[in-house]
Parts: C-alpha cells; sequence; structure tokens
C-alpha cells in the first residue's frame, strides 16, 4: 500500500488515475502507472486516495 502525499514517488505496482479538465472544459482520464509524477495540487489535498 502507498500513501499519497507530497513525499509520494513512483514505484513499482502504484499505478494512479485521476480525471483532469483544460481551460477549454475539455475532460482528460489521467494514468500515472509506476512512472513520472503526479502532479503538486492532487498530492497536496487531504484524503485524496479516497476521492480518486
Amino acid at each position: 500500500m502507498y500513501e499519497l502525499n507530497l513525499d509520494w514517488v513512483p514505484e513499482f505496482g502504484s499505478i494512479v488515475i485521476w480525471l483532469a479538465m483544460d481551460r477549454n472544459g475539455k475532460l482528460a482520464l489521467m494514468v500515472n502507472n509506476c512512472w513520472g509524477n503526479i502532479p503538486k495540487v492532487i498530492l497536496s489535498q487531504n484524503d485524496i486516495k479516497e476521492k480518486l
């Protein structure tokens, strides 16, 4: 189990999915599949794991 907070780093087996919207209102399904960073605005939320 992993903890989503500002100290989070990608590691094997940690897949995170979230929705994003651009300034034109277009939605996208974002997937972090053990590679790269998650936006800091998501990681700074309280209880974000339950919301995602």
